[in-house]
């Protein structure tokens, strides 16, 4: 059994071999604590030192870079599955009344004044786009009050679903255009973008939400690190 002294020696090494998150560390400092603990019941006279140096060659030259890049795709792969199981819930009733609420008072207010679009969806777009700069912000935050930072907890990856939004004001230009006017009849842009601000809010919602999930599930499954903050 190792003493508390060399798990934490465990952790520093985990550290200083490039493992930054916390929620990886607790996961390589148990296996390598019984790894460690099997090298010496099998041979008394090593020591705690040459043990762990053993155990850390076992992993390759690439020590624990290859588990660290195979736990990141993991957790993406999580996370990402996560959001789409929330997102894919916000069409099942009754929350999809939420949905065809905003559909209907968008294609409403769109169909009196079309010009209505714009700053709709400039105001839609903005407000989405503050959702990972904030979440991000937090992060540094967390992670400057307490030593600690998480892999579960990024969730960069979704920073990359604010870029679809930016592909459509090229359906401003068109729709502006004297040249191009006719190729955007209005029997096609009003509902189109009806039903594209409509999902992109339930869109953001399911981030939220997920973002929330995921920093609940945190805060039970690492209590120690978040009762800094409380």
């Amino acid at each position: 059994m190792l003493t508390n002294e060399q798990i934490e020696y465990l952790f520093n090494f985990c550290t200083s071999n490039g493992v930054k998150y916390y929620d990886v560390q607790l996961e390589l400092v148990d296996h390598l604590a019984n790894a460690v603990e099997v090298e010496m019941a099998n041979d008394p006279k090593i020591t705690f030192e040459k043990a762990l140096e053993k155990v850390h060659r076992s992993f390759g030259y690439m020590g624990f870079e290859l588990l660290v890049v195979a736990k990141q795709k993991m957790i993406k792969k999580q996370n990402r599955n996560f959001f789409w199981n929330i997102f894919k819930n916000q069409f099942r009733w009754p929350k999809m009344l939420l949905f065809l609420i905003l559909t209907v008072s968008m294609f409403t207010i769109f169909s009196i004044n079309i010009w209505f679009i714009k700053p709709a969806y400039t105001l839609v777009l903005v407000t989405g786009g503050l959702g990972i700069p904030i979440y991000e912000f937090y992060l540094k935050v967390f992670v400057a009050k307490t030593g600690y930072e998480f892999l579960g907890l990024n969730l960069s990856f979704l920073s990359r679903f604010w870029i679809y939004p930016l592909l459509l004001p090229g359906f401003f230009r068109l729709y502006t255009s004297n040249t191009l006017f006719n190729l955007m009849p209005d029997n096609i842009l009003i509902p189109g973008m009806s039903i594209f601000l409509s999902l992109y809010i339930i869109s953001i919602i399911a981030l939220w939400q997920t973002l929330s999930s995921v920093k609940k599930n945190f805060y039970k499954d690492y209590s120690k690190a978040f009762s800094i903050i409380r």
